[in-house]
């Protein structure tokens, strides 16, 4: 009986060994927790799980360096942390992550959203030297682009802006701009506009250039008078001075760095009907005097107002200084003379030179108010040949009208 029971184990045995060697190996199987995930424009983090009972691997596409995954290879089942960086444009973004076991895959599609839309510069004005350390005494400073989009940048009229270029002229995101200045070895300050737009947004900065070197009082022939040094010439084009103390130069308007010309009674170019009510002094960027000059305030002006005046009839204008009833174009010792300019007037229709050009000076001061004013009105030296004329600092003019300039030294 013992003898049975044992050869019918064994029997039993040697059929579960047979039967166990020839058991079929497991069908491999990949799956994964979702095909898609959608993430903020913020940094965030994702998870995908694996569930397989094989080994695998994970691979990304070379432009995928805006996230980055914690397991790129493994077996079985797996939990992968992804995380994603900040999206810093407004543009939406897609990644695919691809997970691989032999002849098996599994693609899970990765998509963050853009930030919101936002274009800035700074600085929005350059104050820049007129000679740097750069070949050829050229100059560059730098303009900051923080934004969410892709932009363009430009000079504005390029054309005609020759001593000025900016690199790059696009970029995506936060970005900066490398302007880059010839030098200036002109008498006169210069400037430029660059513009950067990004989706309809439109930022706008101002490059200023000063000359390379002031220009000293005396190469203009100026004079001091009671500690204000002046001038003996007027303004012709922008940054220039008249050739000679007697000629009447070029009118502007009130902070305007337009210069007017008058030919047969009326302004050229052609004076612009305009009403100009802001309440600013006269700006460093629309400066008129060479450099080293600047427009004089209305204290300056009754200042010499107040030295001495002689009215002389030919040419027509007025002596102005401690020396004024003796100065001659000669021998001016200290005084100056004031070309009478007259003023450019305009209407809604035309501009036209005023009949008073031969009877009266008017010369803008470079400060805003002056008692009593209002935002349109601008001070003024009034003189004629009648005499010096009203205290600068509560005399005034519509500053659409364009008048003459004299400048003192800064």
């Amino acid at each position: 009986m013992k003898t049975k029971n044992l050869f019918l184990s064994t029997a039993i045995a040697i059929t579960a060994l047979f039967i166990s060697c020839n058991e079929p190996e497991p069908e491999p199987f990949l799956r994964v927790n979702a095909t898609t995930f959608s993430t903020p424009p913020e940094a965030s983090g994702q998870s995908i799980v694996i569930t397989s009972n094989v080994a695998w691997k994970v691979s990304v596409g070379d432009d995928a360096d805006w996230f980055t995954i914690d397991q790129m290879q493994g077996e079985n089942n797996a939990t992968l942390r992804v995380e994603v960086k900040a999206n810093p444009i407004a543009e939406e973004r897609n990644a695919v992550i691809t997970i691989t076991a032999g002849s098996l895959n599994r693609s899970v599609t990765l998509t963050q959203t853009g930030a919101s839309p936002r274009l800035s510069t700074y600085p929005n004005f350059i104050n820049a030297d007129g000679m740097g350390e750069l070949p050829g005494g050229r100059v560059a400073y730098t303009l900051n682009v923080t934004s969410t989009l892709r932009w363009t940048a430009q000079v504005m009229d390029a054309e005609l802006q020759d001593w000025i270029s900016i690199a790059p002229t696009s970029g995506a995101g936060d970005g900066v701009i490398t302007i880059t200045l010839d030098s200036n070895m002109k008498p006169a300050r210069r400037h430029a506009f660059i513009s950067v737009s990004a989706d309809g947004i439109h930022r706008r900065d101002t490059v200023f250039q000063r000359a390379a070197q002031s220009m000293p009082a005396n190469q203009f022939n100026s004079v001091t008078i009671n500690g204000i040094t002046w001038a003996k010439h007027n303004v012709n084009e922008v940054g220039y001075l008249t050739r000679f103390p007697q000629e009447t130069g070029k009118y502007f308007q009130f902070n305007r760095p337009t210069a007017y010309s008058v030919v047969d009674g009326r302004a050229e170019p052609s004076l612009k009907y305009e009403v100009i009510n802001e309440n600013l002094d006269w700006s460093i960027l629309n400066n008129p005097c060479p450099c080293g000059w600047r427009v004089p305030t209305a204290t300056e002006l009754n200042n010499l107002r107040n030295s001495g005046f002689r009215w002389m009839n030919e040419p027509r204008g007025a002596w102005f200084g401690t020396d004024a009833q003796t100065a001659t174009f000669d021998t001016p010792g200290n005084a100056i003379f004031l070309p009478a300019g007259g003023v450019i007037l305009q209407n809604e229709h035309f501009a036209i030179f005023s009949q008073l050009a031969n009877t009266e000076g008017l010369y803008w001061a470079g400060i805003q108010g002056y008692i009593g004013h209002d935002s349109r009105f601008g001070p003024i030296l009034p003189f004629s040949r009648n005499g010096a004329g009203a205290d600068p600092r509560g005399s005034g003019l519509v500053k659409g009208a364009a008048l003459l300039i004299r400048c003192v030294m800064e």
